[in-house]
C-alpha cells in the first residue's frame, strides 16, 4: 500500500511538471512529434502486429550490442544464483525492462537505440548481483581482476573508441550515424557558426537554413546566434527547386547565406540555385558534409 501511495504521488508530481508545458502556445506540437515515433492507438489498431517482430528484432540487436554478450549472460545467470529468496525481486526488476521493451516493439514507428536506455537500468542491478556473487567466490585478487575484465572488456573497448575514435566505435550503426557520421551529427556546426559570427561583426547578413525544425541546422542557429542583432534568419521547408525571389532581392543589399547539414532531399534541390560554396566540413567517416553557401545576386 505504501508503494501504491508513493506511485500515485509520483504520478501526480510528474503530471504537474508536465502540465507546465501547457503554458506554451506550441504545446500541441508535442503530440504531433510523438506520433512520428509512436503509433497512436487508432493507427495501431489497423495493423496491430505487422511491425512487431521487425521492431523486436531490431531493438533486441541494439540491446545486445550495447550490453555485450558477457554482460547479457550475467543478467541471465542472476536468476540461478542466490537461491529462491530473491527471485521475486529479480522478476520485478526484469518486468521493469520487459514491459516497456515489448510495448516499444508493439507501438514503435521510428526507433533509435537511445529509446531503450531507461529500461535497461534495472538490469544493471541483476548483472551487478551476478558479478558480485562470482567475485566473492574467487579467492585471489589477480583472479578477481581477470574475471572482472572478462565480463567488462567489450564494454570498455566500446568506451575507448567512443572517447578516441567515435566514428568507428563498435556500437549500433544507428547511433554512430546520428552522432558523428551522417547529417544529424554536429560536425562542422561550430565552425560555420564561427564563420557567420565573424561576418556579422562588420555587416548585417541573412541566413537561410534547411528545414524549419530539428536540431540541425535550424536550432543550431537559434541556440548560438539568436541574440546576434546583425543576423536575420529563417528556415525553409520544403526546399524548392527554384530559389525564392526574396533571397535574390536581399542578396542585392546584404550577404545572403544558405546553411545546410547534408540533408540530401534538401541539397538536391539547390543544384539550380545561383549559389557558391563558401566552406564545408566533413562529418565522421562518411560522405556527409556541413556546408555554407552564399547566394549570388542577379546583376
Amino acid at each position: 500500500m505504501r508503494w501504491v501511495a508513493l506511485a500515485i504521488l509520483s504520478s501526480i508530481m510528474a503530471f504537474g511538471f508536465y502540465s507546465i508545458l501547457r503554458l506554451s502556445p506550441f504545446f500541441h506540437i508535442i503530440a504531433q512529434k510523438t506520433s512520428l515515433f509512436v503509433y497512436p492507438v487508432k493507427d495501431w489498431l489497423s495493423h496491430p502486429f505487422d511491425f512487431f517482430m521487425g521492431n523486436l528484432n531490431g531493438i533486441t540487436d541494439w540491446f545486445i550490442v550495447y550490453t555485450t554478450i558477457p554482460f547479457f549472460l550475467l543478467i541471465l545467470v542472476s536468476f540461478f544464483l542466490g537461491g529462491k529468496k530473491t527471485i521475486r525481486e529479480k522478476l520485478f526488476l526484469l518486468s521493469w525492462f520487459i514491459i516497456p521493451f515489448v510495448l516499444l516493439a508493439l507501438f514503435g514507428r521510428v526507433l533509435y537505440p537511445r529509446f531503450i536506455l531507461f529500461m535497461t537500468m534495472p538490469l544493471l542491478i541483476l548483472a551487478a548481483f551476478s558479478l558480485n556473487f562470482i567475485l566473492d567466490s574467487v579467492k585471489t585478487r589477480l583472479l578477481k581482476a581477470g574475471v572482472f575484465l572478462i565480463f567488462t572488456v567489450l564494454i570498455l573497448r566500446s568506451d575507448f573508441f567512443i572517447l578516441t575514435d567515435f566514428a568507428n566505435a563498435p556500437i549500433a550503426k544507428a547511433d554512430t550515424d546520428q552522432f558523428v557520421n551522417e547529417w544529424p551529427a554536429g560536425g562542422g556546426i561550430s565552425e560555420v557558426i564561427s564563420t557567420l559570427s565573424n561576418k556579422a561583426k562588420t555587416e548585417r547578413i541573412y541566413v537561410l537554413t534547411g528545414g524549419t525544425f530539428g536540431s540541425l541546422p535550424t536550432y543550431a542557429m537559434e541556440i548560438y546566434l539568436d541574440e546576434n542583432k546583425n543576423i536575420e534568419k529563417r528556415g525553409i521547408f520544403p526546399v524548392p527547386e527554384d530559389i525564392p525571389q526574396d533571397l535574390l532581392e536581399r542578396a542585392k543589399t546584404m550577404p545572403v547565406y544558405v546553411f545546410m547539414s547534408n540533408q540530401k532531399e534538401f541539397e538536391n534541390n539547390l543544384k539550380g540555385w545561383p549559389i557558391k560554396l563558401i566552406v564545408e566540413y566533413k562529418k565522421g567517416k562518411g560522405e556527409a558534409r556541413t556546408r555554407l553557401y552564399e547566394v549570388i545576386p542577379n546583376n
